[in-house]
C-alpha cells in the first residue's frame, strides 16, 4: 500500500505498512537543546529510531542535514533567533518529513551559556571587563563565585568533608583589574614568555567568569611544588567533582591544548550534566570536548 495523506509533517500509511518499525507516525525528536559555547552554537537532541537524518532550520532557513544527533556551528551572533530540527526518511524515493521541535535563542538565554564557555589564550572574555553580576562568597577566605557555582561547590564539599577530605577554596572570581596586577607581578618576576605558561593576560582568564576556583586541601598549597595530586582530596576530585558539576581545566599531559601548565588545584565549574557528559567522553580538555581552539596567543 502506498501513502495516502502527508500534512504538516505528519503521515498515514495503510496497515502493512504500518507494521514497519517507523509505524504511522514519526513525531518531533525530544530533548532538544541548545548551548553556545566560545564561537560555536550547539543543537543536541535525543536520536529516533527509524528516521534516515534530520533537517536543521534557522529562521524558517534549512541550513544543514545530519545523520547524528547533534549539530555544530558557527555562533550566528546577537539576537533572537529559532532553530527547528524535523526527522525525516526515505520511503520509496520520496522523503518523508517529521514533525518539528524549536528552540529559541535570546539574548538571556546566551548569557546563561557563559556557564559553558571556553575562555583560553585564543578566547578572550567578552566584553574584556566582563563582570558578573550574581556573585557571591564561598567558604571562608573572602572567595567568590557565580551563584551556581557557588552552590554547587559548597554541595560538592559537604560530601568531600562527609568522606573525610574536607576542601578549601582558595581563590575564585577575579577581576580584570586584579589580574592585571597579578600577571604584571609575575611578568616582572619570571619574565613575560615564562609568566605566560601560568598566568593568563587580562581578560583572558577563566577566574573573570567566576566559575573557576583553585582547590586545596589535605596541607597541600596552590603551586607545582604544592603537592595538592598528592592528596586524598584531589583523588577524592578525580572520582567525584564531575557529579557536582565540576572539572579539572588543566590536566598533565594537555599543555599544548590548554596553552598552560599542569594545575591539580585549578576547576572549573560547566554544570552537572555537562561535566558528566565531559567524564563519559574520555577527553582531557575543554578544547577537545567543544572543539575550541586552544594553545598558545595568537601572534
Amino acid at each position: 500500500m502506498t501513502l495516502s495523506h502527508l500534512q504538516d509533517g505528519m503521515f498515514f500509511q495503510s496497515s502493512a505498512a504500518s507494521e514497519g518499525a517507523r509505524g504511522t507516525r514519526l513525531p518531533a525528536v525530544e530533548e532538544l537543546s541548545i548551548s553556545i559555547v566560545g564561537e560555536k552554537t550547539i543543537l543536541e537532541w535525543r536520536a529516533q529510531e527509524g528516521v534516515d537524518g534530520y533537517i536543521i532550520y534557522r529562521d524558517e532557513e534549512e541550513i544543514d542535514r545530519t545523520k547524528s544527533q547533534s549539530l555544530r556551528m558557527d555562533d550566528s551572533g546577537e539576537g533572537e533567533y529559532m532553530y527547528k530540527v524535523r526527522p525525516y526518511y526515505m520511503d520509496d524515493k520520496r522523503e518523508i518529513i517529521g514533525e518539528s521541535a524549536y528552540v529559541t535563542v535570546i539574548p538571556e538565554v546566551r548569557e546563561a551559556s557563559l556557564i559553558t564557555r571556553v575562555v583560553n589564550k585564543k578566547h578572550p572574555m567578552d566584553p574584556i571587563d566582563y563582570y558578573p553580576e550574581d556573585l557571591v562568597s564561598v567558604g571562608t577566605q573572602g572567595e567568590y563565585l557565580r551563584e551556581e557555582a557557588a552552590d554547587a561547590f559548597n554541595k560538592m564539599n559537604e560530601a568531600a568533608t562527609r568522606d573525610g577530605c574536607p576542601l578549601t577554596a582558595q581563590s575564585g572570581f577575579r577581576s580584570y583589574d586584579l589580574q592585571t596586577i597579578l600577571y604584571d607581578r609575575y611578568v616582572a618576576n619570571y619574565g613575560k614568555e615564562e609568566a605566560d605558561t601560568f598566568s593568563a593576560r587580562p581578560g583572558y582568564s577563566e577566574h573573570q567568569t567566576g566559575l573557576v576556583m583553585d582547590i586545596v586541601g589535605g596541607g597541600a598549597r596552590i603551586g607545582s611544588a604544592g603537592g595538592f595530586d598528592q592528596t586524598e582530596q584531589f583523588r577524592w576530585l578525580q572520582q567525584y567533582a564531575h557529579l557536582y558539576g565540576w572539572i579539572l581545566r588543566y590536566p598533565k599531559g594537555s599543555e599544548e591544548v590548554t596553552g598552560y601548565s599542569y594545575e591539580s588545584w585549578h576547576w572549573r565549574y560547566i554544570g552537572v550534566d555537562e561535566a558528566i557528559r565531559f567524564k563519559e567522553s574520555g577527553l582531557a580538555t575543554l578544547e577537545e570536548f567543544y572543539s575550541i581552539e586552544g594553545g598558545d596567543y595568537p601572534q
